[in-house]
């Protein structure tokens, strides 16, 4: 799983730092945006890829955001992805 810290929680807003995606180039994290489907229920995924921060706005009662993270994070090919040089 990649690792990754809750910063801030409140009902439909996520702050979650990923360090993995720190520096990482808004070519690569386009590419990654392409490969993913946004679920029913987020509203907007901002990432910050020079502070590894990723903000996740959502509609609270519509999506478990933090089985989703966790799940979406966990997936092999997301992992590949990130890790790759």
């Amino acid at each position: 799983m990649i690792d990754y810290r809750i910063i801030h929680h409140s009902p439909g807003l996520l702050k979650v730092e990923i360090p993995a995606i720190k520096n990482i180039s808004r070519i690569k994290l386009k590419q990654i945006s392409s490969y993913i489907t946004v679920p029913e229920g987020i509203r907007s995924i901002r990432p910050d890829i020079f502070k590894g921060i990723v903000v996740i706005k959502y509609e609270d009662g519509k999506i478990d955001i933090l089985n989703h993270l966790q799940h979406f994070l966990s997936k092999k090919e997301i992992q590949n992805y990130i890790n790759e040089d």
